[in-house]
């Protein structure tokens, strides 16, 4: 079911709020951010190794060290378009189980502004009290 205009309006604006309050988040939820240089340049090793086991099997014709060149060359190219794993987001959690984190602790610093966020979550707070 498409959405209408009004609910159009509100996701561009909430989307545009995000990326001016939590840029990298926003660019994690967009998609790639692409892979390291290192990732890369291990990757292209890898793959020049599996290619020179490739020659090598065609050149004394053993299959085995082809089938494991293929191999390397696959896992280097696997290796260099998968995403680094990330360690886990903590977050400190107050007496009465309310979550706070970085971002929170950065937008009261600016100037006591409550963010996007903290302002939704408020929002949400006070309709599940029945406010």
């Amino acid at each position: 079911m498409p959405l209408s205009e009004h609910e159009q309006r509100i996701l561009e604006q909430l989307e545009k709020e995000l990326r001016s309050e939590d840029p990298r988040l926003a660019s994690t939820m967009s998609g790639r951010q692409g892979t390291t240089t290192a990732r890369f340049i291990t990757a292209v090793i890898a793959v020049a190794a599996g290619l020179g086991l490739l020659i090598v099997a065609v050149t004394t014709a053993l299959t085995w060290i082809g089938v494991i060149g293929f191999v390397v060359m696959f896992l280097g190219v696997t290796y260099a378009l998968s995403r680094p794993k990330k360690e886990p987001t903590l977050r400190v959690v107050d007496g009465q189980g309310v979550r706070h984190s970085s971002a929170k602790k950065r937008s009261t610093a600016r100037g006591g502004q409550k963010t996007f966020m903290q302002r939704m979550e408020e929002r949400w707070d006070r309709r599940q009290r029945g406010e």
